[in-house]
């Protein structure tokens, strides 16, 4: 019987009928028995291997382990194999989807980032109104000595993360300033300025041409004296084309300023700091990384950041505080119906950020912005594994401890993500 039983080893079906004809003997052979259902269960594993990449098979093999387990006590040995096989095969098919979106090579972002930032009305205007004080506050620096000779620049971070409404801030505090009924600002222009890389495909302004008034790209590779004038160069000319005596320059998805020890970003906040005589200019940095409130005076006359033969306010070294709360949590929760067929989870999602509610709402919440969403807040990329990568394995952590002493780069990085707010 054991001869036969090392003949059938690896044939699944035959091993089943002969441990069928064991039970049934007037006398049950336990051992053999017990052989033959270890070699059946290592025989259904090796077929599940054989299939571990084919999503169809492997939904035959579960819908067929389902049928047959609904048909045995859950007490039984044979059961308890089974749903082993029925974990592993689920494992299995749940990879098959990962490596599936992974191969897609997505961005890693939501939604665009023009998504109903001009569609949708403001549910409140508090940060509106506190963000408007904050920027008009920084012109004090322009008229007032002992502000500039206390800070650094003319400006103030915007940090927070994906999906809070940043960028429809931004727009809707330009379409205040710039659209004034009552000439309370009648002699400001206030300008929105997407940041780009030399790699992105296209200019086009975020899919939007008047969610932005123009843009900024730099390269993230260079640095140096050339690098520099073509900044400012650029600057100098978004300047020409406001009229108005007073400035406001709104930069967006400023993280792409912060390569290279932010040279570009470095460029921009010694070109705020120009005497330009009545000409005055303010400006804010949005991004969901915290390294825009970390960079501090630097030596004069050291770095190609600034111009030698140009004229700076150059006293002031103390930084302004960054605008980081914003109150958008939850507020599109009464817009959607209560709908009692609904899952804790879908019924939960109006109660976050703002962007993934509206996303949900039009229906594009799928599977794959989902997948995209967990990878962002696990610090990787859909072409990494988050598990072959320190900081991934740390993000998840830091979603439910609270943190103690730890690098400044990787406590950014948590930060940016909304993972680790106690860090």
């Amino acid at each position: 019987m054991e001869e036969r039983l090392k003949e059938i080893k690896d044939d699944p079906a035959a091993m089943q009928d002969f441990m069928d004809q064991v039970e049934s003997a007037p006398i049950v052979d336990v051992k053999l028995y017990t052989l033959a259902r270890t070699n059946l269960n290592k025989s259904n594993m090796a077929k599940l291997d054989q299939i571990r990449t084919n999503p169809t098979a492997l939904s035959s093999y579960l819908e067929k382990l389902v049928d047959d387990m609904a048909k045995l006590e859950k007490s039984s040995d044979e059961y308890s194999a089974l749903y082993m096989q029925e974990i592993t095969a689920r494992r299995y098919l749940a990879n098959c989807r990962v490596n599936d979106l992974s191969s897609s090579r997505r961005s890693g972002r939501v939604a665009e980032i023009s998504f109903q930032v001009e569609s949708t009305k403001l549910k409140h205007t508090y940060d509106l109104e506190r963000i408007t004080e904050d920027v008009m506050s920084l012109f004090d620096w322009h008229t007032n000595e002992t502000v500039r000779d206390k800070y650094m620049a003319p400006y103030f971070p915007l940090v927070q993360s994906s999906g809070m409404g940043k960028t429809k801030l931004l727009w809707e505090l330009r379409e205040c300033i710039n659209n004034d009924e009552y000439n309370q600002f009648a002699d400001f222009d206030c300008r929105t300025i997407l940041c780009l890389t030399q790699i992105t495909s296209n200019d086009n302004l975020g899919g939007s041409e008047s969610l932005f008034s123009t843009s900024l790209r730099v390269s993230e590779e260079d640095s140096g004296d050339l690098a520099r004038k073509k900044i400012t160069a650029r600057l100098d000319s978004i300047l020409d084309d406001c009229k108005n005596r007073k400035v406001i320059l709104l930069f967006d998805e400023t993280q792409h300023l912060l390569q290279n020890d932010g040279f570009a970003f470095r460029c921009v906040r010694w070109w705020l700091r120009l005497q330009r005589g009545e000409r005055q200019v303010v400006a804010v940095f949005t991004g969901t990384t915290s390294r825009l409130t970390n960079f501090f005076a630097e030596p004069k006359g050291s770095t190609f950041s600034r111009d030698a033969n140009a004229n700076y306010f150059d006293k002031g070294t103390v930084l302004n505080d960054p605008f980081y709360d914003l109150f958008t949590v939850g507020i599109f929760a009464n817009d959607f119906p209560k709908n009692h067929g609904q899952t804790e989870y879908e019924q939960a999602i109006p109660y976050g950020r703002p962007l993934f509610a509206l996303v949900h709402q039009k229906g594009e919440l799928t599977d794959d912005a989902l997948f995209n969403i967990l990878h962002r807040m696990l610090l990787s990329s859909p072409l990494t594994s988050w598990m072959e990568n320190l900081a991934s394995c740390v993000s998840i952590l830091g979603a439910r401890i609270q943190m103690g002493p730890t690098s400044a780069s990787l406590a950014s990085e948590l930060v940016s993500k909304g993972t680790a707010t106690q860090c």
